[in-house]
């Protein structure tokens, strides 16, 4: 009964029509609602979308919207409000995987291959890195055959790919060179392929690749520790 007679000063309340005494009582009652605050929420969110409705003067009948009534109504103003919600979480939590995911480019230099063709497509792809031109570099680099593309290759493909926002084919390059357990690549290669995790959103799986890479005697230990602790804040 007590619900009633506060969900008649709704829209007097939204208005800012309510003395201060009334409106003192309203927020005590709607504040310790649960079910009344969710429909202040969901008459605030009809409010401000374009369904055109106008609040009620202080002398109308509330069952003139009232929500049981209108049931489309209702639940399109609940999708908004969720969709709204959803897409706001997740716009966040790109950015911040964004944020948490930055990495200066790596400085790669020309170095010999084992096979001439390997070596021409190697040293293009090298030269096209160090002119920010990452896709092309790709392209040099996918058409070495494949016995010949060695670890130091897959490297420099896993960071180009990572550049031009292709994390997914990143981190296969990534994972064949830890795979091989090839010396010279392996710690980059994990550092690298977090990174490549974290821009998929995969958290719990990049978070497992620094966490190894922090436990080892490796230079980029330090690095890895500094993602954790970025993961750790933020999620």
């Amino acid at each position: 009964m007590q619900c009633r007679r506060f969900r008649h000063q709704i829209d007097a309340y939204l208005r800012n029509d309510l003395s201060e005494t009334q409106r003192q009582e309203f927020e005590n009652h709607y504040f310790s609602c649960q079910h009344c605050f969710d429909q202040l929420r969901i008459r605030r969110a009809l409010m401000e979308t374009n369904f055109n409705l106008k609040p009620m003067t202080i002398g109308e009948k509330v069952s003139k919207f009232r929500f049981r009534r209108h049931p489309a109504l209702l639940a399109a103003s609940l999708v908004i409000v969720i969709g709204a919600s959803i897409m706001g979480l997740q716009w966040q939590r790109g950015k911040t995987l964004e944020r948490i995911s930055r990495f200066s480019p790596p400085v790669i230099l020309v170095t010999e291959t084992r096979n001439q063709q390997a070596e021409t497509a190697y040293t293009e792809a090298v030269k096209a890195y160090q002119n920010g031109d990452y896709k092309d570099g790709v392209a040099h680099l996918s058409n070495i055959p494949e016995p010949f593309v060695s670890p130091k290759v897959r490297f420099l493909r896993g960071i180009s790919r990572l550049l031009t926002k292709d994390p997914q084919g990143a981190a296969k390059d990534f994972e064949a060179i830890i795979a091989a357990m090839d010396p010279s690549y392996f710690d980059e290669a994990l550092f690298y392929k977090g990174i490549a995790l974290l821009r998929q959103g995969n958290v719990s799986g990049a978070k497992a690749v620094f966490m190894r890479l922090s436990g080892m005697f490796s230079p980029l230990k330090g690095e890895a520790r500094k993602r954790l602790d970025m993961i750790e804040k933020a999620f």
